[in-house]
Parts: C-alpha cells; structure tokens; sequence
C-alpha cells in the first residue's frame, strides 16, 4: 500500500523442476485443485533435513538432494507412507555421478549404502534390490541425467511399480507388508535427486 515493493530476485514461475511457486503450505485446503497442474494446496512431503547422511546437502525447500562427497550416502522423505491406498511421487535425475538408487525403506534403514536394507530400490544400473543392496534382479533398464523416474506404490495390493519417463515398469515388488512403514527413500553418490511429491504438477 505504501508502494513499498520488493523485486523478485533469481525466482522462477516456469513449469518444471526449477519453479519456485508451489503449492505446498502448512494448512490443507481439501480439494481445491487451484495449483498450476491441478495440484490440491496442502501440506506435501520434501526431503528429511534431519534424516539423511552426513554427505547430503540439501536445497530449493528440501526438494534438492546434492551428494557430494562421494560417501554413498541416503535421505529418507519427511512423510511415511501410510498402511493402504495408492501413491505416487516423481524425482528428476540432475547428474547421476558415480551411482544412485531410488525407492522406499523403512525407518531402520541404515542412511550408508551397505549397511540394512529393508525395502525396495530401483538401482540406476537397471536392476531392482529387494530387503538388500545387492542386485535381486534385472529390471526396467538403466537410468541417467535429466531420466525422471516416477514410483508408484499400491499398499491395498503390496505392489511398488516404478516409471521412465512416464512409462510403467511393470511391478518391481508385490509383497510389501501393510504392518510395515515405509518411507521415499534416495541414495547417491556424487548425483542430485529433485523430488517432486506433488506440489508442482507431475510430469
């Protein structure tokens, strides 16, 4: 009212994995579908500032994950995923560095690669690892820089089926247990992640 404005300094509106304007607030707003994409405004998940390895930093809203010091580290995401329904969440790939995995893991899962692992990764090499990080198997194809890998998650039917630019994968796993809380799960070493778990559109 006084004139008093503020220039909008290294912001972006434009669509995609660099856009500063979302939907994401602290208060839930039901169905209001007002977001650019579509979006209902409400409380989304990002990265957990205080649960991930020492290597990680992130950025952009804890929705920029950077390993850079080559550690294999992990982050989980701030939200579990509850016992039913269907979800689903995307993540850009922005460099890949020496190796990466994506998927989901519990809580006790350890945030260095190597050590416990009970859930479901899709390893950047085109394998699946299941309750392990070793290879359970080959599945869906390699994955690189600038791939967005969408995963899918069916709790009413245990089934976890991930995405390649927007093609399905077919199901990695059936078997997950409802009595079992997972979590969005990201590993890397020397890579960046970008999530997206709904407050922009999907792509």
């Amino acid at each position: 009212g006084n004139g008093n404005n503020w220039t909008p300094n290294n912001l972006s509106v434009t669509a995609g994995a660099g856009n500063d304007s979302l939907v994401d607030t602290p208060t839930s707003y039901g169905t209001d579908t007002s977001g650019v994409g579509g979006e209902v405004r409400g409380n989304y998940c990002t990265f957990n500032a205080v649960d991930k390895g020492s290597s990680i930093g992130l950025s952009n809203g804890n929705l920029q994950f950077v390993e850079s010091g080559g550690g294999q580290d992990c982050a989980r995401a701030t939200f579990a995923i509850p016992s039913s329904g269907k979800w689903y969440w995307e993540t850009l790939l922005g460099a890949v560095g020496a190796g990466c995995n994506i998927g989901i893991a519990t809580s006790s899962t350890a945030l260095t690669a190597g050590g416990a692992l009970t859930g479901v990764l899709y390893q950047f090499s085109g394998y699946v690892a299941i309750n392990g990080w070793g290879s359970s198997g080959a599945y869906g194809g390699a994955y690189t820089t600038n791939d967005v890998i969408g995963i899918a998650v069916n709790m009413d039917t245990g089934t976890i089926t991930f995405y390649k630019n927007g093609s399905s994968l077919g199901a990695a796993y059936s078997s997950l247990s409802s009595a079992i809380q997972y979590f969005p799960f990201f590993q890397g070493t020397g890579n960046t992640w970008i999530a997206n778990f709904g407050q922009r559109a999907f792509a």
